[in-house]
């Protein structure tokens, strides 16, 4: 009886060369692998966030949580805030005190009395966060000079918000 060629000798050394690169090969340096976030299985279903705008654009909203956390982890959330008028604020990324960076995101969306869309990626904002865990995440940000996109006109803006 012939073997097949997918039998365990003769596919040893195949599987010895796969082991032997995923785990950086024989010498050199070894290969890294990212650390795996197992998400806490939590639901924020309720929440506010107040947001007040002023400098290029002049309003002030308060807005309910959009529920769309399942799976919080403070390393990699977002949460997000909206009204019936289309106003929206969200943050998102790793969680944590300080300015906003391509780790953590802040946007501001306004539709009335004018369109300003507001982002903050690059330090224009920083955040306090006052809880954050599985039961609930609560902070304020205050930003200065946001470029409110076509208009150019800057805007400064500061809040709170909280989610549990």
């Amino acid at each position: 009886m012939r073997r097949p060629i997918h039998s365990t000798p003769a596919a040893l050394p195949l599987l010895l060369a796969l082991a032997a690169s995923a785990c950086g090969g024989g010498g050199g340096t070894p290969a890294t692998t990212p650390p795996t976030i197992v998400p806490v299985e939590t639901f924020f279903g309720q929440g506010s966030a107040h947001v007040v705008l002023s400098g290029g654009v002049d309003v002030t909203v308060d807005l309910g949580l959009t529920p769309n956390v399942s799976g919080f982890d403070p390393n990699a959330a977002s949460l997000s805030y909206g009204d019936s008028a289309g106003a929206s604020f969200a943050v998102g990324g790793r969680f944590e005190d300080g300015p906003t960076s391509a780790d953590l995101v802040v946007t501001i969306n306004i539709v009335q009395p004018v369109v300003a869309i507001l982002v903050s990626a690059a330090g224009e904002c920083t955040l306090a966060f006052d809880d954050l865990s599985e039961q609930a995440v609560s902070g304020s940000f205050t930003c200065a000079d946001l470029s409110s996109g076509g208009s150019g006109a800057s805007v400064d803006a500061e809040g709170t918000f909280e989610a549990s």
